[in-house]
């Protein structure tokens, strides 16, 4: 199944959405919470009559409020410089025009990219305007966890290790729908303390994906203290939830107590070649899931 995205970025939820949907249905809820948004994997594919997404980094939060407030200047960008990517030029001659090649594409929308990104290193954006998007960062933004290895956002992928071109023209190809569903999602800056404050409800559904430990993907890591205060806001909730840890950091058990299940996954990132060629995921919810297959 095809599933909408807008960036790469580590700890993409793409294999677990089957899952994740099954327990939101049976959750019966109206609205879902994506407390740890990220790439929005969970917002743009979890049908619910209302969206919360939120990230408390807050470059990903300007990227969605840019896509919601106005989807035009992102996707005429996009068409700018896909279409100088692969726009002909001159053969060894310098007579004809030659068709440029798909790795010809990629290395000149890596230039352009790269091009952009110098000019958003100097660029000033208001980081105190939570409710206003910079449309220039925000589409740097798009730019660079699109070329990054591995979603990072900050070591940049080579010219053949992925087909740039061929990824952002699907992007292109997907963004008025993103930006239809994003349209109407209420879009948040916040630490999940005070977002679970301010959302929960009875009628709520709240999609925990907090980092993990050990890892330095993200620009907020969690500690120790974080975990713990988030298996304190799970006992109190008002609303139904989801929570999806690796099974591999058991040790977080002493603090949230045993899973509700746990489902293994094929490894699409590493394979074989990682040695690790399945992933175990701990869930943890308060759903009633009987007569439900997860």
């Amino acid at each position: 199944m095809s599933y909408l995205r807008i960036i790469k970025y580590p700890g993409s939820k793409t294999t677990l959405l089957p899952d994740i949907d099954k327990v939101f249905k049976r959750s019966r809820m109206r609205r879902i919470i994506d407390v740890f948004g990220g790439s929005g994997t969970v917002s743009l594919n979890i049908r619910a009559k209302e969206v919360v997404y939120n990230d408390i980094n807050q470059e990903l939060s300007n990227l969605f409020l840019a896509i919601k407030e106005d989807p035009g200047y992102m996707i005429n960008e996009l068409t700018r410089i896909l279409s100088t990517a692969r726009r002909d030029h001159p053969d060894d001659n310098g007579s004809d025009l030659k068709r440029n090649t798909g790795r010809e594409k990629n290395v000149a929308l890596k230039q352009i990219i790269d091009s952009i990104l110098v000019k958003d290193d100097k660029h000033v954006w208001d980081d105190k305007k939570t409710d206003i998007p910079d449309l220039f960062h925000a589409f740097s933004t798009l730019c660079r966890f699109s070329v990054s290895f591995g979603g990072m956002g900050k070591t940049y992928g080579t010219e053949t290790e992925k087909a740039i071109f061929s990824y952002m023209r699907k992007t292109l190809h997907d963004f008025r729908q993103i930006s239809i569903f994003v349209s109407g999602w209420n879009i948040e800056n916040l630490d999940f303390r005070e977002l679970v404050k301010k959302y929960d409800s009875p009628t709520s559904f709240f999609y925990f994906d907090p980092p993990y430990p050990g890892k330095d993907w993200y620009d907020n890591d969690f500690s120790l203290r974080d975990y713990e205060d988030l298996a304190e806001i799970l006992e109190t909730l008002k609303g139904k939830y989801l929570m999806n840890l690796d099974r591999k950091h058991k040790n977080l058990e002493s603090v949230f107590g045993k899973p509700a299940f746990i489902k293994k996954y094929y490894n699409m990132n590493g394979g074989q070649n990682s040695g690790q060629p399945v992933r175990f995921k701990s869930f943890y919810t308060n759903v009633i899931l009987q007569n439900t297959k997860v």
